[in-house]
């Protein structure tokens, strides 16, 4: 009977580390507050400030209809949105405090939200002018991860 080296047998084993059996995860622990409630506030008014002055940039040609649509300031030309702080603050507060996203197989059915924990990697094309050099620098900038855990 041939005898079965160590690189053959290794060569059989699978690659990598075994991943576990997928499943939903709830956090048993209250949430850690880093910041205290004036911070929070801070950062708030800030970004109101910054969303009702500054504005952000929307290229999505659907996007700038529902935002003008809910009373935003757009300028479709320019594809630049202010929203009022009034127009922010009952929007946060129609939105649900959890949700569900559901792919195509159903069963891994994930919700956002509560006590849930997800791990998850998301990345999505940004699109720009081409004759823009911020645009361009926008474009070829890393697209943020979804960070839900």
């Amino acid at each position: 009977m041939a005898r079965v080296t160590s690189r053959r047998r290794a060569r059989r084993q699978p690659a990598g580390p075994v991943q576990p059996p997928w499943r939903r995860l709830r956090n048993p622990y209250k949430p850690i507050e880093l910041l205290s409630a004036d911070q929070i506030e801070a950062i708030h008014e800030a970004s109101l400030r910054v969303l009702e002055e500054l504005g952000i940039d929307i290229w999505s040609d659907a996007a700038l209809e529902v935002l003008a649509r809910a009373g935003a300031d757009v300028d479709r030309e320019g594809r630049h949105v202010r929203l009022d702080r009034g127009l922010v603050a009952e929007s946060i507060a129609h939105a649900p405090a959890e949700f569900t996203l559901t792919p195509r197989n159903p069963a891994r059915a994930i919700t956002m939200g509560g006590d849930h924990v997800n791990f998850a990697a998301s990345s999505a094309g940004r699109r720009t002018a081409p004759t823009s050099t911020a645009g361009a620098a926008r474009a070829s900038s890393p697209t943020p991860a979804i960070s839900s855990a």
